[in-house]
């Protein structure tokens, strides 16, 4: 049944590849199609050897360095067919909480479950120090155990694991420990290896829940029973008013109830969070029993440094790149009581500023500047580079509560364009917009169309011309101009099919 399902699947990537030559890598489609007998040939007398990997250091936000690997072509083939292998045998049986790697399942649908989460008054942002680097073998060998059993096909894997690698000196390492991040099925077994820690907070999820509902507030009863009975009586106005806000203090229920306990949890590769309805001291001993877990039972760390226990109404969150806040709406009319705030799931606005300064697009303050690197470019290329940067920033936040900000990031990617182009062709920022618009629209020439910047849009529009669901952050892309009325813009009329 799984090599039924993986024929499948490479029926699938030559059909794409067909219609488009960059959906796959090229190595891949044609390493496949020519049936390389060689590499057959070892496969069946399990004489493949996989050669060790290239491999490149990439920074990441705290200063520090990643290693990132480079696998040969063939490796890439053979790890990719058996990505699609443990993906049929273990995708069904993947824990919901988990997000991170799999199919239909994002970072915007781990934030959507976060803001499910409602009362929650913990929040534990966990992650696991190196944990692609320092995954066990033996202890991932014993997991595939359990459900496969093919000799043959644990073996190829451990492998691949223990194929060693290359650094920038071209100096040969062995692999003892780890999983090679930038390989084909690096995060599969990621998620196979961390499944174990899915179950282990399921099962502390239903032995800690407790109660079905918090008990009543006798202090929101009293006032309560107070407002109402001056509001009978006929009381006087001030004193009516005066009894309501003092009932508008309380809770409805008892916060601190003892006897109601609720945990959250929700994984993304390494990272995970944990919203707690509980005291502050059953969050300490969660964290202890989380920290005993991974290291006694999955040979892992957890970080001390960056895995915190933060009250969810008095600090921000940070969490895949989004911000998480408890507060009001500026603009709300009818506000929650100020115990129980929203859950706002916010865009991270400095940390999109300090992209775009890497990508040399505007200074650390957010003013706009022009790209130097991109200056002997065509300005089609300019605008495709700008337009491949937004989308990106804005895809990520399309679902946040502030938006509205994605405009102030389409101005600093707007002009910086536009000064792009204006110290390209040595003339001013005026004669720029009068030549390409507002918008910076230009006209392709080896193919009819037009193409201009993508500007943030909250809403889903259905592209229909190009069979494309463009959501809540692309405003034009590329409208044939058949389709364009005239005087009409492509924004304007993607807005039309709404």
């Amino acid at each position: 049944m799984e090599h039924v399902k993986l024929i499948e699947k490479l029926e699938g990537y030559r059909r794409r590849n067909a219609v488009n030559h960059g959906y796959i890598n090229c190595d891949l489609y044609r390493l496949f199609y020519d049936r390389d007998p060689e590499l057959i040939t070892a496969m069946r007398a399990e004489s493949y050897l996989p050669q060790p990997n290239r491999t490149t250091m990439i920074p990441k936000k705290n200063g520090k360095m990643r290693k990132l690997s480079f696998p040969t072509g063939k490796d890439k083939l053979v790890q990719e067919a058996i990505r699609m292998i443990l993906e049929c045998i273990y995708e069904p049986t993947f824990s919901n909480l988990s997000h991170g790697f799999r199919p239909k399942r994002s970072t915007q649908s781990a934030i959507a479950e976060i803001e499910t989460w409602k009362g929650t008054i913990w929040f534990m942002e966990g992650d696991i120090a190196a944990c692609f680097d320092e995954i066990d073998h033996r202890i991932l060998e014993f997991i595939l155990r359990e459900r496969i059993h093919d000799e043959r096909f644990i073996r190829l894997i451990n492998k691949i694991l223990k194929a060693g690698y290359f650094d920038m000196q071209r100096n040969y390492h062995r692999t003892q420990t780890g999983n090679a991040q930038g390989s084909c099925c690096s995060p599969i077994l990621c998620n196979i290896y961390l499944d174990k820690l899915d179950r282990f907070m399921e099962q502390i999820i239903e032995r800690d829940t407790k109660g079905k509902y918090r008990r009543q507030n006798p202090e929101y009863t009293r006032a309560r029973y107070q407002y109402h009975k001056a509001l009978h009586n006929g009381s006087d106005p001030l004193l009516t008013e005066s009894l309501l806000r003092e009932w508008n203090k309380f809770s409805a229920t008892d916060r601190f109830d003892p006897q109601f306990r609720r945990i959250r949890y929700v994984r993304y590769a390494d990272d995970f969070l944990i919203g707690i309805i509980a005291p502050k001291s059953y969050a300490v001993e969660l964290k202890q029993q989380i920290k005993d877990f991974l290291q006694y039972k999955l040979a892992l760390r957890l970080s001390d440094e960056k895995t915190v226990i933060t009250h969810a109404a008095e600090h921000d969150v940070a969490f895949l790149g989004y911000i998480l806040r408890k507060g009001y709406g500026k603009h709300n009319r009818f506000q929650n009581r100020p115990f129980d705030p929203t859950l706002r799931i916010l865009m991270n606005t400095e940390g999109i500023l300090k992209r775009l300064r890497e990508h040399g697009m505007c200074t650390a303050s957010g003013y706009p500047i022009g790209i130097t690197r991109l200056f002997r470019e065509s300005p089609q290329d300019i605008l495709q580079y700008a337009n491949q940067v937004l989308r990106g920033l804005l895809h990520q936040q399309s679902g946040c509560y502030n938006f509205s900000e994605g405009w102030r990031i389409q101005y600093i990617i707007q002009f910086s364009v536009a000064k792009t182009l204006a110290r390209k062709f040595d003339i001013s920022l005026k004669k720029v917009f009068a030549r390409y618009g507002y918008s910076l629209r230009m006209h392709y020439k080896k193919r009819q169309g037009i193409h201009s910047l993508c500007r943030p849009c909250p809403l889903p529009i259905i592209c229909k011309a190009q069979e494309l669901l463009l959501d809540r952050q692309i405003g034009s892309d590329i409208v044939p101009t058949a389709y364009l009325q005239p005087g009409q813009s492509a924004y304007r009329w993607l807005l039309h099919l709404r």
